[in-house]
């Protein structure tokens, strides 16, 4: 396998993913998927021969073992010999064959099959016998045939944005590579985001220091009011000097911040300046100030989820606007645009050289009115994202349920506790006085109780409910009592059951299940998670919903990310 090959040799040179990194000019994290067996290069590709280039470096005078042509050999065997994912390989062929609209005798004519043999690949009943040699040249066969209006449909599939500037060997192995990958690699990624979404503390994470940032930026007297930079190096002076400005001026504006330059442009091996950065963006959010994020979505969903991941903590907050561009991004320029009340940065470079870029940092207020302007254009463009609710847009949140319930569709729920929309009034008194809640907490909580029950008797007139609930039959969740869902209603405390409140609950929800024909409920062993709950509505949202530590809910309408999170959870019924 090319992973058992790629560490082979770093033991033998007794050097670690890092050093690879460094030497191979790759990011560290690039380096671990392919030696844990998470990605694959290409079999022609720029990453391979910079592994191999990076290995004959670390390797220079040890035989003839470590010289590049040597190295870019064994890991040709090795790929060669690596097993593909079968399950993968089909599921992506046939995605791409739908997606692209692609004339299956025309690609079973190229790659000399015949058309019945496509179709069984395609649907998992026949492997070919060189699989990588099978993905190798359909992806050659996409390239040939694909035109510009193809590009936004491979993008959405693959992650692969085409440009005219790229090289076809190496946009034949990427596509390849997808083709092979697996399908495990980017459910992990979501994984990974949903755990860091539970397990986050709003509380701990804003306790920042506002002057320790400033200090370390200097003084905003120091720097000139307007400035051409030129390079990459002044650039991010450039960006930090922005958020300096932004915290010190009095002008709370929204903070609009937009990029469609390649993560690895902005930031190379320089992870400090970007841990600066979000810093400076966390405080700026501190102070109150609204930033509309426009993402750049043309990467691979896995690079995605992780970029998310980072922004886990902003999010948080629910400061937070983020948008994204249905166009695909410029293939020949890449741009930054950032505007606040306190300063503005915007300049473009010619793809492929960031160092020869030319940026325009201002604190002029003639240039900070011109840059919010064009933020509105920017935003008028965009489309949500995803879009956050906390306690203080709970009405927002209520007529945004609401009105889905009118609507037709197929929903899917993963609960941490029955839901409360099954639970009779009576127990929930019972409940509620167990807790001894005041009054007013009650009333707030019977009465979100009724419209959720309100809203389920609506869902179910035009559409379904596939609810997946744990089992826990001495009421207790890791050595706690399972508390009530009430994430929906932004109640602060904990309501929790007992054990004979428990256990009426459920057989309640088991009553709802019988007298309702479109509710379904799957009983598992286990919660998923503890402190989030999941909802989707296939092909319009997913709701990912926080409990505690803060209380908020992101409602996700983006298509790349919707998939990923449903494929978290494959029921196919719902």
């Amino acid at each position: 396998m090319f992973s058992a090959e790629l560490n082979r040799y770093l033991t033998r040179l007794n050097c670690t993913g890092k050093d690879l990194a460094e030497a191979a000019d790759l990011s560290p994290s690039a380096v671990s998927r392919f030696r844990n067996d998470k990605r694959l290069p290409g079999y022609n590709s720029t990453v391979l021969s910079k592994l191999a280039k990076g290995l004959a470096k670390l390797g220079e005078g040890r035989g003839p073992d470590f010289t590049e042509e040597q190295i870019l050999e064994t890991f040709h065997r090795a790929l060669e010999r690596t097993p593909i994912d079968q399950k993968a390989l089909s599921l992506h062929l046939d995605q791409l064959i739908d997606g692209l609209g692609l004339n299956v005798g025309e690609l079973a004519h190229f790659l000399n099959y015949d058309s019945s043999s496509i179709s069984r690949i395609r649907s998992g009943q026949r492997q070919p016998a060189n699989p990588l040699d099978f993905a190798n040249r359909t992806a050659e066969f996409i390239i040939r045939n694909v035109t510009p209006a193809h590009y936004p449909a491979l993008a959405n599939l693959t992650g692969i944005e085409l440009r005219e500037s790229s090289g076809q060997p190496e946009l034949i192995n990427r596509i390849t590579q997808w083709l092979c990958a697996s399908v495990d690699a980017p459910l992990d990624a979501v994984s990974e985001f949903l755990k860091a979404l539970e397990d986050f503390n709003l509380s701990e994470y804003t306790r920042i220091n506002p002057s320790d940032f400033i200090q370390a930026q200097g003084d905003l007297a120091e720097i000139p009011m307007s400035r051409i930079d030129t390079g990459l190096g002044e650039m991010r002076r450039g960006q930090l000097d922005f958020l300096l400005a932004t915290l010190l001026s009095t002008d709370t504006r929204p903070m609009t911040l937009y990029s469609d330059m390649p993560i690895e442009d902005i930031l190379g091996n320089d992870r400090s300046f970007y841990r600066q950065w979000l810093t400076g963006i966390a405080l700026a959010l501190k102070k109150g100030i609204v930033l509309n994020m426009i993402h750049n979505l043309n990467r691979p969903m896995e690079e995605m989820l992780i970029g998310l991941k980072s922004w886990i903590p902003l999010y948080m907050t629910g400061q937070i606007h983020s948008y994204y561009f249905l166009q695909p991004a410029s293939k020949i320029y890449g741009h930054i645009s950032c505007v606040s009340g306190g300063a503005f940065l915007n300049g473009d470079y010619i793809v492929g050289y960031p160092n020869r870029g030319r940026y325009l940092f201002s604190r002029k207020p003639r240039d900070i009115d011109f840059g919010q302007e064009q933020a509105g254009y920017l935003l008028k463009k965009g489309r949500p994202l995803m879009t956050s609710y906390r306690e203080t847009r709970t009405d927002a949140f209520d007529t945004f349920l609401r009105q889905d319930a009118q609507m037709p569709g197929s929903r899917l729920a993963i609960r941490s506790a029955p839901p409360l929309f099954t639970l009779e009034p009576e127990t929930l008194m019972q409940i509620l006085k167990e807790n001894h809640l005041e009054d007013a907490s009650a009333q707030k909580i019977l009465q979100h109780a009724r419209q959720q029950r309100a809203n389920l008797e609506a869902l179910l007139k035009q559409g379904t409910l596939w609810d997946t609930i744990p089992c826990h039959p001495d009421g207790l969740l890791n050595g706690r009592p399972v508390t009530l869902p009430l994430q929906d209603c932004f109640f602060k405390g904990y309501v929790c059951y007992s054990k004979a409140t428990y256990t009426a609950h459920f057989e309640q929800t088991m009553a709802f299940e019988r007298n309702h024909p479109g509710y379904q409920c799957h009983l598992c062993n286990e919660s998923a998670f503890t402190n989030i709950e999941i909802r989707i509505h296939r092909g319009k949202w997913a709701i990912i919903s926080k409990q505690k530590s803060p209380a908020i809910h992101f409602v996700i309408t983006h298509s790349w990310l919707i998939d990923a999170i449903e494929k978290l959870f494959p029921i196919k019924d719902y």
